[in-house]
Formats: structure tokens, C-alpha cells, sequence
């Protein structure tokens, strides 16, 4: 129903989140899904150079494409596990 909406209404961007607003589907606006992996590293693009922490924390869901942008930006990467319980 996003992307029909984000085409239907020629939208920039379509931004779902789940129940808890703890996850984030993006649509671009032609209606393509943006892997979340992409996503993060497109902010980490604009924003590499305006925070003095330049280490990018994700999931171990995450493809191995944050740490690779991440070395190349000049900043570090972190692995990390998730789930309730931990």
C-alpha cells in the first residue's frame, strides 16, 4: 500500500514503521524498497562529517556493506546482537 501511495501521490520518500517504531521500511520514490542496510549507509553519507562518533552500531541481520562504507568514510563499524533477550 506504501509504494502505491508514495507513486500515487509522486512522494520523495515513503517511510513505513512497525508496532513499536523500532524497524523502518523505505520506499524510494519510484516505489522501490531501500534495504535498511542502504538506507543507513546513505545518512551515514550525509552525517559522516557533522558527528564526532563516527561509529556505525547495527545488527547482525545487517549485510556486511555497513562496514565496508563505513572504512571507506573513515569511521568504524559494531556488530551487534539483538532480540529480548539481550
Amino acid at each position: 500500500m506504501l509504494k502505491q501511495k508514495v507513486i500515487e501521490t509522486k512522494a520523495d520518500v515513503g517511510l513505513a514503521f512497525d508496532g513499536d517504531a523500532d524497524r523502518i521500511g523505505v520506499i524510494d520514490e519510484k516505489g522501490n524498497y531501500i534495504p535498511s542496510d542502504m538506507y543507513m549507509i546513505a545518512i551515514w553519507r550525509d552525517i559522516i562529517d557533522k558527528v564526532k562518533n563516527k561509529c556505525a552500531l547495527y545488527d547482525v541481520k545487517s549485510t556486511k556493506a555497513i562496514a565496508d562504507e563505513m572504512e571507506k568514510l573513515g569511521g568504524t563499524s559494531f556488530m551487534y546482537r539483538v532480540g529480548n533477550s539481550y
